[in-house]
């Protein structure tokens, strides 16, 4: 399956002058644990929990003014649409993402895709293949009778 079909959609994107405390609220409305950043329609960076423990709070700087500019992860990896849900799989594994923001062919921000997403995805892929096996091996003998 190509990430298009299981990519959320609907994702908040934040100005890079969006100040840390608005990427907390949209985080915390949305109970995820990152937020795109979008400047001139294309991705520019990614702030993630992460960031936040590491260059907002151990730091000690003011959520209240700090622009998330600041702060984001500026190389943000992406996938396309077209990819296929194991391709994004192998790289979040890898590189120890958490979330991977997906882009269409001109490199706009088209959704995002956690890998608690994939995962699930792929667990119930795994389920129906099992529940497959087993009726048929439960059916009166191999091939029902």
């Amino acid at each position: 399956m190509v990430l298009k079909g299981l990519m959320t959609t609907s994702i908040d994107r934040l100005d890079p002058s969006s100040t840390v405390m608005e990427a907390c609220r949209v985080m915390d409305r949305k109970k995820v644990g990152a937020v795109v950043v979008v400047e001139d329609h294309k991705l520019c960076g990614i702030l993630t929990h992460q960031d936040l423990v590491e260059r907002v709070m151990l730091a000690k700087r003011d959520p209240e003014t700090t622009p998330v500019r600041d702060v984001m992860t500026r190389e943000v990896v992406a996938l396309t649409d077209e990819h296929s849900y194991g391709d994004a799989l192998k790289l979040m594994v890898k590189h120890d993402y958490t979330y991977l923001p997906v882009v269409d062919d001109a490199g706009s921000l088209c959704g995002m895709v956690s890998l608690r997403d994939l995962l699930g995805h792929r667990i119930e892929d795994l389920a129906w293949q099992l529940d497959s096996v087993t009726r048929y091996f439960s059916a009166n003998g191999i091939g029902g009778d």
